[in-house]
């Protein structure tokens, strides 16, 4: 009973002088000790959003991470300011320069720290915003995956509001082809479904890419390959389990493209989705 207590005291003096010190004070969700978590972040241009998305994690977590970011070759000099800013404010554990926009730079990373990592890692990409909420995010999505251990992957919720219309798109650029407009606007997404948010973990769909707590011995055993329809195939096939948290909603900044950039190389995309 003392040995808790003292445990207990020495915990809350750690956040007590996190607090004053601005410092990330690490207080393990219900006691919870999964080692050193790891947050891969995926960029590629578009410095706008990258910049709005590495402000939100620097912002919003609340635990200690070691945050390594992989820029996939981006052509945009801006991309290169972005990243030195928060360089400065001393937010990374790495950063990756990588020589191509190629999917197979995630799994080269995964291999080159997964020595170093704990029992869980977060992959996201550069175009995502964490909606703001009383608990830290990433220990709520640590606490679900503890007290769900038949779960090796772990999404979050998307807020809808951002999604632009075909009409609206369509006004904004009547040059367009149809293709391409939808792309723009992931006029064919499922997540733009309406879908029932009575329960903690549900499981809609496949959870997207864009924001993944994953089980690091369930990506050891199956890889780690660009895509969520192809990783939650692979995870499925070991018998390993998946499901979106209605606990932590995020902002797809992607779903502005028609206004930010309009112009968005999907030819690209394509390609680094394929490993081409």
């Amino acid at each position: 009973m003392i040995q808790m207590r003292r445990a207990g005291i020495i915990r809350f003096a750690k956040y007590i002088r996190a607090f004053f010190l601005k410092e990330p004070a690490y207080l393990p969700p219900s006691g919870h000790d999964t080692g050193d978590l790891f947050i891969f972040i995926r960029s590629w241009n578009r410095p706008l959003y990258l910049w709005a998305c590495l402000d939100s994690v620097y912002k919003s977590v609340k635990t200690k991470v070691k945050i390594v970011l992989i820029d996939n070759a981006s052509t945009d000099p801006l991309v290169k300011q972005v990243i030195k800013g928060f360089e400065r404010r001393g937010m990374f554990y790495a950063v990756h320069h990588m020589d191509t926009n190629h999917g197979d730079n995630q799994q080269q990373l995964f291999n080159q720290y997964q020595a170093q990592m704990g029992k869980y890692f977060l992959l996201m990409d550069a175009d995502i915003i964490i909606q703001p909420s009383p608990d830290c995010w990433v220990l709520t999505m640590v606490d679900i995956m503890e007290r769900r251990p038949d779960l090796s992957l772990l999404g979050s919720c998307l807020d809808k509001s951002d999604f632009v219309s075909y009409d609206c798109a369509r006004d904004l650029e009547p040059n367009a082809s149809k293709a391409h407009l939808n792309n723009l606007i992931k006029m064919n997404s499922p997540e733009r479904d309406d879908i029932v948010k009575n329960a903690e973990v549900i499981f809609p769909f496949k959870p997207a890419g864009r924001l993944l707590l994953a089980k690091t011995s369930a990506i050891r055993d199956v890889g780690l390959p660009i895509g969520n329809h192809v990783l939650c195939k692979a995870l499925k096939d070991k018998g390993y389990d998946y499901g979106i948290t209605t606990r932590v909603v995020h902002r797809h900044l992607s779903l502005l493209n028609i206004y930010d950039y309009p112009d968005y190389d999907f030819e690209q995309l394509n390609k680094y989705l394929t490993k081409l």
